[in-house]
């Protein structure tokens, strides 16, 4: 099985959002570019 997991972390290296959906990887580019939008808020 091939598995995908997607780590958001900030410019302090913080984790800030995990993305583990093995079956959606449009999910992850989504999900991911939405959380780094968010970090700079």
């Amino acid at each position: 099985m091939i598995r995908r997991i997607t780590y958001v972390i900030d410019k302090e290296g913080v984790l800030r959002h995990v993305i583990d959906d093995p079956g959606d990887m449009e999910r992850h580019a989504n999900e991911a570019l939405e959380a780094v939008k968010g970090l700079s808020s």
